[in-house]
């Protein structure tokens, strides 16, 4: 076959040798064929406007690899080449083959590492390999899971050689991170080129998943008919969270972190607030040291306390298995070959990047001598490789400082020469460019075997300048297609029944809600209305700052005093525009104002409340639609932005246009919550918070502002921004026409239940809401949520307009009845949101060390 017109010259200029593409003699491989007649056949640009489709899609979906509550932190979007990863079914099989030998004979590692050690008495594994390396975990000696393997998920990371040669670069075994993004990456790409992954008949992957849940069925504690499986996160301080999140939807798990789980009379569960549920089955995506403060949690007190017990008596089971972590040490690799003879009988299909541990006299001084052709590696994970240094980029100095360091605990180190890695095209700016390429594999156990997922994680490198320096940073992912011989057809993850009679019922988990989960959807709730109702009168505020016209007397300078003093109260960002000292920021209000708006880091101001929203949202991902997340993503994005722009670039008309569009973007985001969520105790939680963030709102403002009096001019002047800023003020002139007074806004904001602005309207949903909670009633007693929400209902509905407007001192005195009330009504509401807090919410203190911890290992 010649080479394909449509291949650029600059990019055969450009191989250094073996390319996934093209072959010696610059042909296309078969099974590249069909992708590249499909992809280059259409009209001019098909391939970089279908990039810019996938990092829209990713965008919105909110794909991201960063960390959602640190600022410090780089937001890093998720980046997904469009030009996939392909290899022949022939060649995926030769692998398969390599990959289940490697599988087993790891999974036969540890069983043996934690049960008869034997690898160790006969010399052909030497002990400090296993006892030296932090992922040894001596109190798991003798635990097993049910079934016939103990290594239940593993992942190793591949990369081919310039002489065609397949690498394992690396063993995943502990929390193999990748499923979510490669499953991700298979959504995002069927749905960009639906035609051209249908056309190369690439295998699908939602038998892989299938497969998944079987298998970890299968190792439930007594065979339980319907295990309940969490998914185990540390939550959004986790770069992978998004896939953590991601994968519990998918597989229909309930997402939980440490403090969701508790040990009790030797079982494991979950704290919802329908109480203690048992849990079964942990898919754990943390690493050793967070699972048990109790027994492992020397330098972490993160965790569940306890669980190893658990896991010992059998009545939970942990995948993958706890002390799994000591598999991922790469001085492991040099001794698999003759481990591979012993326990399989067998040659080793699938070899290991050239490794020397540093344990041994011959190969530390090999080591040694080559100390600046070598990646130097620790035993112990540093971050998320292995990689202490790479020898061809340190200096003479450097140099000698890593040979004191390895002499002082060579058993700690290891040696790698890493092999030139072959290429793959990739498109960058526009042009097809061949980049080093490496990807990442999965397979799951089966019951007598194990099954490997039909693609795969890629990785490109970023740079051409890290290229040449050997240390390239494989941020670009791709999507990896086994190209089969047969046309696939769709699969889906969960089996279909033959007939509706065999439709089982919903999963008793569906509505099940950790307790945790329930504290941030209520939060959630109530910092957007918080954020809600704060911008609803900044801009309300900022609009009256900024009307110029023929009544530009005192009365208006008295209405923007007096807003500006109520923004300082709501925001609770005293002093601000109050008392004496605030007469100066009245007089020039803006550079306050934008604070008030902008200003991340001052508490209560807009955009300190909106992060506290984005995190508390975040920490939930699980439960939002797409669309819904898109929104979120979408205000981050924005808000993000504009934090990093400049002073200059931050003024009053332009606050205003950020305002508004913020309103728009949570106003949607309720909407969809409205139209999206079902109505189980989620979004219960979540309408709670909302009810009594608005009501104390609308309750704040109606103190603050009506408390005190005020002329005719200034008194319609106020009402009507009070009325603006609670969306309320067309509604008034609709029902009231041209009459406004504080009777007809009271009666419109506290009494209306018709109006979902109002006060009477919030109580009322509230007490549905709190009828709606799960607890015992003891009789005919209420509960002290319930009290607190009945009081306030009775005090509302009790009350008369024209006796909280009374005054003690004529017409010119303050209605001291009207401001008693509201504080009373507001107290209600407080007490009712801190029965709701003690009684369904996880609370426990901060764990901290007894003792100091001890100083980890030096590298």
């Amino acid at each position: 076959m010649t080479t394909n017109e449509s291949i650029p010259a600059s990019y055969i200029e450009k191989l250094r040798g073996f390319d996934e593409m093209l072959d010696a003699n610059s042909d296309i491989r078969p099974h590249w064929n069909s992708f590249m007649s499909l992809a280059t056949g259409l009209e001019a640009g098909f391939l970089e406007r279908s990039a810019q489709e996938i990092r829209r899609l990713l965008r919105e979906n909110g794909v991201t690899y960063h960390f959602h509550d640190d600022a410090a932190k780089d937001h890093r979007p998720w980046e997904l080449d469009i030009v996939p990863l392909l290899i022949s079914s022939e060649e995926w099989h030769t692998l398969e083959k390599g990959l289940t030998q490697r599988a087993e004979l790891l999974n036969l590692i540890l069983e043996d590492i934690y049960g008869p050690q034997n690898l160790i008495r006969q010399g052909h594994l030497p002990m400090e390999v296993v006892y030296a390396h932090n992922g040894f975990a001596r109190q798991c000696a003798g635990i097993r899971l049910p079934g016939n393997h103990q290594l239940i998920i593993y992942g190793a990371d591949i990369a081919r050689s310039t002489d065609g040669v397949q690498w394992v670069m690396s063993d995943r075994t502990q929390a193999v991170s990748g499923l979510g993004y490669t499953l991700e990456n298979r959504t995002a790409m069927a749905r960009t080129l639906p035609n051209l992954l249908r056309e190369c008949k690439a295998e699908r992957l939602a038998p892989f998943f299938r497969s998944l849940r079987e298998s970890l069925s299968d190792i439930t504690p007594e065979q339980k008919a319907n295990p309940r499986t969490v998914l185990l996160t540390t939550g959004p301080i986790d770069p992978t969270y998004f896939e953590h999140a991601y994968l519990a939807a998918y597989l229909g798990y309930t997402l939980v972190q440490p403090d969701d789980l508790t040990v009790r009379d030797g079982r494991l569960w979950l704290k919802s607030i329908n109480g203690l549920q048992p849990v079964d089955i942990i898919l754990r995506r943390t690493e050793d040291s967070q699972s048990d403060p109790l027994e492992l949690g020397r330098l972490s007190s993160v965790g569940i306390p306890g669980l190893i017990e658990v896991v010992r008596r059998g009545n939970v089971a942990v995948a993958n298995p706890i002390g799994s972590a000591v598999l991922e040490n790469p001085g492991l690799f040099p001794f698999l070959p003759t481990i591979c003879k012993v326990l399989l009988g067998e040659e080793i299909l699938l070899p290991s990047a050239p490794t020397w541990w540093c344990g041994q006299p011959l190969e530390l001084g090999y080591v040694l001598e080559h100390l600046n052709e070598l990646d130097i590696l620790s035993i112990h994970q540093v971050g998320d490789s292995h990689v202490v240094a790479h020898g061809p980029l340190l200096s003479k100095r450097e140099l000698e400082a890593l040979r004191r360091r390895i002499l002082a605990r060579p058993y700690l180190y290891a040696g790698q020469r890493k092999p030139t890695i072959s290429t793959s095209p990739t498109l960058v700016d526009g042009n097809l460019t061949p980049r080093p390429t490496k990807f990442r594999t999965f397979m799951t156990a089966s019951l007598d075997n194990y099954i490997l997922m039909p693609g795969g994680l890629a990785r490109a490198a970023t740079s051409e300048p890290e290229m040449a320096a050997g240390a390239a940073s494989y941020t670009i992912s791709k999507d990896t297609w086994v190209i089969s011989t047969n046309v696939q057809r769709h699969q889906s993850l969960w089996h279909q029944g033959s007939s509706l009679a065999a439709t089982p019922g919903y999963s008793e988990d569906s509505n099940l809600l950790p307790s945790r989960t329930a504290e941030n959807l209520f939060w959630v709730g109530r910092y957007l209305e918080r954020a809600e109702g704060t911008a609803r009168f900044l801009r309300t505020t900022v609009h009256r700052l900024l009307e110029q016209g023929e009544m530009e007397d005192e009365t208006v300078e008295q209405c923007r005093h007096t807003l500006l003093m109520t923004l300082s109260h709501l925001t609770g960002t005293l002093p601000g525009f109050t008392g004496v000292e605030g007469e100066h920021l009245r007089a020039n209000p803006e550079a306050e104002i934008l604070s008030l708006i902008y200003d991340r880091n001052r508490v209560g101001s807009l955009a300190f409340t909106l992060h506290s929203m984005i995190h508390a949202t975040s920490a939930v991902r699980e439960r939002w639609s797409s669309d819904s997340w898109r929104l979120i993503d979408e205000t981050e994005e924005r808000w993000g932005k504009i934090s990093r722009s400049s002073n200059q670039q931050k003024k009053l008309p332009r606050a205003l246009d950020d305002i508004s569009q913020l309103i728009t973007n949570l106003v949607a985001f309720t909407g969809l919550t409205l139209e999206s969520m079902t109505r189980e105790m989620g979004w219960v939680m979540l309408d709670l918070g909302r009810r009594i963030e608005r009501g104390m709102h609308v309750l704040e403002v109606l103190r603050l502002v009506l408390s005190q009096h005020y002329d005719e001019a200034l008194e319609y002047q106020v009402l009507e921004s009070i009325l603006a800023a609670n969306e309320s003020l067309i509604t008034h002139r609709r029902r009231y026409r041209s009459y406004l007074k504080p009777q007809t806004v009271l009666e419109l904001l506290l009494f209306d239940a018709s109006n979902p602005r109002s006060l009477a309207y919030q109580i009322e949903q509230l007490q549905h809401h709190i009828s709606l909670l799960p607890g015992e009633k003891r009789g005919f007693a209420l509960r002290e949520v319930e009290r607190d929400a009945l009081k306030a209902f009775s005090t509302l509905k009790l009350s008369r307009i024209e006796e909280l407007l009374a005054t003690e001192n004529g017409e010119a005195g303050t209605p001291v009845k009207l401001e008693k009330f509201l504080e009373s009504i507001e107290t209600c509401l407080v007490n009712s949101a801190n029965s709701i807090n003690h009684t369904f919410f996880t609370h426990a203190l901060q764990r901290q060390q007894l003792v100091a911890k001890p100083a980890e290992a030096e590298l």
